[in-house]
Parts: C-alpha cells; structure tokens; sequence
C-alpha cells in the first residue's frame, strides 16, 4: 500500500511501512504543522477509516 500524507491525503510514491508505530505520516512539515493535534476526535475517526481502507 502507498503512504498518503494524512493532512492532505496526497499519494507519496513510496510504500508505506509495515508499522508506522501509529504515527501519521506527511508529505512536508507544512502538513504537519496544518493537521489537527493527535489526541482529536476527527484524528481518531480519520485513523479508524484509513486502518478500514489499508485492509
């Protein structure tokens, strides 16, 4: 599966690892400065879509 940036869900053109040890992955800084803190409702609901999607 391609890692997608979880800011701006762009396609990175690199797999995405077998465990990221839960952490999100970005395509800048300027995307992980924009995205929401992690401890947030719309962060939980977007990890529990995007664990739905990778299966």
């Amino acid at each position: 599966m391609k890692a997608i940036c979880y800011n701006c869900e762009k396609e990175l053109g690199w797999e995405k690892p077998e465990n990221t040890f839960g952490l999100p992955i970005f395509c800048s800084t300027e995307c992980s400065n924009e995205f929401p803190d992690n401890g947030t409702k719309e962060f939980k609901e977007r990890m529990e879509k995007l664990k739905k999607e990778s299966k």
